[in-house]
């Protein structure tokens, strides 16, 4: 079976629903699609890797989230044995709420090697305390895949699970498509195979003895 692209994605979803006459609202339900299955699922090909340097002032407390950041898998400060001056030590840089972040470093003054980290909003995040020095850091995530497009031909879930992109598509189909009665099948094999894969991937970020996981905010 040839490989999926974004164009025989298209046209195996019009040949599923019979229907040749909604190219645009095809495009919005793929892209719906992959909004969805970065929510539902975390795969290993939604992982990622940024490597930056904090900014040693009070300002250096707040950095900028990589483009279609979705969660966080690790975050660590590289410092010294000590802790204290630029290193290679690995230090994890540990997740808490904004009232936590902020009231340990309220006003932003205290400085040191980054402990804790927050989101501010999609886009930043806070940490705490304020870097001294510029020290390295190593952010693995989970991002939204690029879009697909007509530059964008394929991407991790065309080469790998196609038939769970395929009917995500189909699943954001059944509002316009109403009363169809395959809507109920699209769903059930939706679920299934998505299910499937969700134990799969388990597999490769789930602490094996406890469990834990991306959804609990981040793997250690």
């Amino acid at each position: 079976m040839a490989a999926m692209t974004y164009a025989t994605l298209q046209t195996d979803i019009s040949a599923t629903i019979s229907r040749d006459d909604l190219t645009t609202r095809i495009d919005n339900w793929i892209e719906q699609a992959e909004f969805r299955l970065a929510r539902d699922i975390f795969p290993r090909g939604h992982r990622a890797y940024a490597s930056s340097t904090f900014t040693a002032t009070e300002a250096g407390a707040v950095i900028d989230l990589p483009t279609r950041f979705i969660s966080a898998i690790s975050f660590h400060a590289l410092a010294d044995s000590a802790g204290t001056a630029t290193g290679s030590y690995f230090y994890p840089v540990l997740w808490r709420t904004l009232s936590f972040v902020r009231a340990y470093n309220p006003l932003q003054s205290t400085s040191g090697r980054p402990k804790y980290w927050t989101g501010l909003d999609e886009n930043q995040a806070l940490v705490a305390p304020s870097p001294s020095v510029a020290f390295a850091f190593r952010l693995a995530y989970f991002e939204r895949l690029a879009p697909l497009s007509d530059s964008n031909t394929t991407n991790w879930w065309t080469a790998n699970h196609p038939d769970v992109l395929l009917y995500a598509c189909l699943l954001e189909s059944a509002p316009y498509l109403r009363d169809d009665e395959r809507v109920p099948t699209w769903k059930i094999e939706y679920q299934e195979r998505s299910a499937a894969l969700a134990a799969v991937e388990k597999n490769f970020t789930a602490d094996v003895a406890s469990g834990a996981g991306p959804l609990g905010g981040e793997v250690k």
